[in-house]
């Protein structure tokens, strides 16, 4: 999978395999999210609730997903509650070519895992993220929490 920004304050994900890209545009305050022409759609906002992160909310009115972090925190480590109520750990590792991994709470190891690729990342699967369903909303708040930890570097 590939995840780049977009010069109008978005991003995208290429999942590969045939899958539709994942467009994520600035919209307001906050991002739209659509997956296709016809497919899902989403609104991404910064959770105002909470220190910091994101809340993932579907427009078809199904669950919400969302990340925390830890008071004043920017970017990882945040956690990250899925629509069907699992709970992943988003991780920074390293400091200058930072990759990022998504793991869980209940084993050691990543499910997936981002490393810098060019003006953007490469995101793929662990062996055992090929057995983990990884839902796109997953993959979604995965990627905004990269780039939202990318950006805090670059403001210093």
């Amino acid at each position: 999978m590939r995840l780049a920004t977009t010069r109008e304050g978005g991003f995208r994900i290429e999942p590969g395999g045939g899958a539709a890209a994942l467009a994520v545009s600035a919209a307001g305050d906050g991002w739209e999210v659509s997956q296709g022409p016809s497919g899902a759609r989403w609104l991404l906002e910064r959770d105002r609730s909470y220190p910091g992160g994101f809340v993932l909310s579907d427009r078809r009115g199904g669950a919400s997903s969302r990340t925390t972090r830890e008071a004043d925190g920017d970017g990882a480590p945040s956690n990250l509650l899925a629509p069907d109520g699992r709970l992943f750990l988003i991780r920074r590792r390293g400091a200058d070519a930072a990759r990022f991994e998504l793991s869980g709470w209940e084993v050691p190891g990543a499910y997936l895992v981002a490393r810098p690729e060019g003006d953007g990342f490469d995101i793929s699967l662990t062996d055992a993220g090929l057995k983990l369903d990884v839902a796109v909303e997953v993959l979604i708040l995965f990627a905004a929490e990269i780039l939202d930890a990318i950006a805090a570097d670059a403001r210093g």
